[in-house]
Formats: structure tokens, C-alpha cells, sequence
């Protein structure tokens, strides 16, 4: 029997999943005000991307042409199934308030499974979790997918530009990764704590400094003020996450800046964000990054200063 899966917060990370988990007949966690027929999407994929897919994937899609470049996706609402697996890939901001709508409906889940950007709504939902259904397991996870919403029609175009991986990993330490079979598209590690504080601390550099100055990441570099700016940034982050024990990596330093040489090319998530007039997930990230150094009295001029900057701009970062 196959097991069930559904996603909430079917976005660009979402459809890209929901693509991976075709054979699984991914449902679409819906607000009780649609009207629960099925979700459409339509999900394009660059030439990298599509020669990177497995054939048997791709064999058994439904594209919407002979070609291999475009997928219409059909999620028919969650009714009462109970799910192995339901993926929250909303923004942070909406987690605890997403779960909180579905709460008489949890008993039907196994496992949850957060994958997002930004770090503190992971310890909330933990904390609500282990009251409102202490049966239900949760997961973490970490995508370096590259997608992005194309058109915004009646049906959403979403455009896979780039094949990452998914990392994932139980919340509670003690639980071994290998303790249950993942959905495809997603593998087991057993630090996902350490991934998440790693990613925070890229994107903590990354896209703040792209919302400041409206440009796609490869400028940060490329870009003489920006990468002066850019490189403070980066230090100050490092030198933070090695005082709270975010068991950055060695060469943290390095690493960011090959991250934005390799998607030179593209917006962040934030900057997307910003060009669509949505709230951005700033307060996630930058702003978990100011609140935990003022919670153990650390100095961080150069991030607080690009937070008044930013703040200045009637662009969010504090919660």
C-alpha cells in the first residue's frame, strides 16, 4: 500500500517536491476556505535540471508536451487520509499558525517534516507539538533546490533552475536519521541542527545584503562596495556562530562566498520576496541572528547596522 503524503505550502520548494513524489500521489493540505478540488501547478525545468532527472521520473509524468520541459501537476486536496508524511514547506512565519488550523487532524499524521528557511519556528513548533499530538514525529530539513516562481496566473508556473539535494533528520537528537524510510528526493543525516545553523548563517549574509541592494547575488562579489560589505558581513556571522557553537564549517568563510559566485545569477529568496511585495523571511534569519547575540551579549555592529538600514527601508527584520 502506498503510503500517503501531503504537502502544505505547495510554493516553488513545495512543487519541486511534489514532482519528486509523483508515485506517491502527493495530496495538497488546503485552507478550510478553498473549496478542495485538486491544487494545479505547473512546474518548468531548465536543461541542467532535465538532464539530470532520473528516467524513470520522468517516464511516468505527464508533460504537458512531447518535450521534457514543462509539467502540469495535479494535487487533489487531503481529506481523511492518514499520512505518513505531511511537509510544511510555508514561510516561518506561518508554521505554528498553518499547524495550529489543521491541530483536530494531526492524529492522522505520522510525521511532519519542516522545510523552510530561517531558524526559531523549528523550537516552536517542537514546543506546540509535543502538547497538541504527542504521537506525531518531527523532522527537519534543508533544500539547496533551486526554484522560483515563474508566472502567477490561475495556475502558478515554477521554474527548477537548479538540482540540489534535501537533507533531512529527526528534531529530537536521540532519534537515529535511519529510523524510518524518507520520501524520495530526501536524504538522511544525522546533524540536520548543524546543516540548519550552517544554511542560517549563509542566508544571514546572502539575503539581506541582496535586499539592501536590490541585486542578485553575484554582484555581492563582483561589485567592489558590495563585496567590502559583503566580507565584514561574513566574518562578523563566522566569528558569532563559532561563540554560540553553531559547528560552522572550517572554511565558512570561503564557502559563502563560492555559494554566491555559483548562483551569481540568481535573486534570493528575500529579494524575490521584496519584488512580489511580500513579507520577507528576514526576521527568520537576519533577525534571529541579532536576537540570539543580544541574548548572550554578543557584539554585532556590522549586522546591526544593516538591520537599521533595512528597518529604514519599511523592509522587516526584527519579529
Amino acid at each position: 500500500m502506498t503510503e500517503s503524503v501531503a504537502i502544505l505550502g505547495v510554493g516553488a520548494i513545495g512543487t519541486v517536491m511534489a514532482f519528486w513524489w509523483q508515485q506517491r500521489q502527493p495530496l495538497a493540505c488546503l485552507r478550510p476556505t478553498d473549496d478542495h478540488t485538486a491544487l494545479q501547478r505547473k512546474l518548468s525545468f531548465s536543461e541542467v535540471v532535465a538532464a539530470q532527472l532520473p528516467e524513470d521520473l520522468l517516464a511516468t509524468s505527464e508533460f504537458t508536451t512531447a518535450s521534457t520541459s514543462e509539467l502540469q501537476l495535479s494535487l487533489p486536496g487531503w481529506q481523511n487520509e492518514t499520512l505518513e508524511w505531511l511537509l510544511l514547506s510555508t514561510k516561518a512565519s506561518a508554521t505554528l499558525p498553518a499547524l495550529q488550523n489543521i491541530k483536530t487532524r494531526l492524529a492522522k499524521v505520522k510525521n511532519i517534516l519542516l522545510l523552510q528557511n530561517g531558524m526559531g519556528q523549528q523550537q516552536q513548533v517542537a514546543e506546540w507539538l509535543a502538547e497538541a499530538s504527542p504521537t506525531t514525529r518531527l523532522w527537519l530539513g534543508s533544500s539547496t533546490d533551486g526554484a522560483y516562481l515563474k508566472e502567477n496566473h490561475d495556475t502558478p508556473h515554477y521554474f527548477y533552475a537548479g538540482l540540489g539535494e534535501v537533507v533531512v533528520g529527526p528534531a529530537e537528537t536521540s532519534l537515529p536519521a535511519s529510523a524510518i524510510k524518507l520520501p524520495p528526493h530526501c536524504q538522511p543525516v544525522d546533524n540536520i541542527h548543524q546543516r540548519l545553523f550552517n544554511k542560517l548563517a549563509i542566508n544571514a549574509v546572502i539575503n539581506p545584503l541582496t535586499a539592501l541592494y536590490r541585486c542578485p547575488n553575484g554582484e555581492l562579489i563582483s561589485n567592489p562596495d558590495y563585496r567590502e560589505r559583503f566580507l565584514q558581513l561574513t566574518a562578523e556571522v563566522s566569528r558569532l556562530g563559532n561563540q554560540l557553537q553553531w559547528r560552522l564549517v572550517s572554511d565558512f568563510e570561503q564557502l559563502v562566498e563560492s555559494v554566491a559566485v555559483r548562483t551569481a545569477a540568481n535573486r534570493s529568496s528575500t529579494l524575490q520576496d521584496l519584488d512580489a511585495g511580500r513579507a520577507t523571511e528576514l526576521p527568520w534569519i537576519l533577525g534571529y541572528v541579532l536576537e540570539q547575540a543580544q541574548r548572550h551579549n554578543i557584539r554585532v555592529p556590522i549586522a546591526t547596522e544593516l538591520a537599521q538600514q533595512l528597518e529604514a527601508k519599511g523592509i522587516q527584520v526584527c519579529p
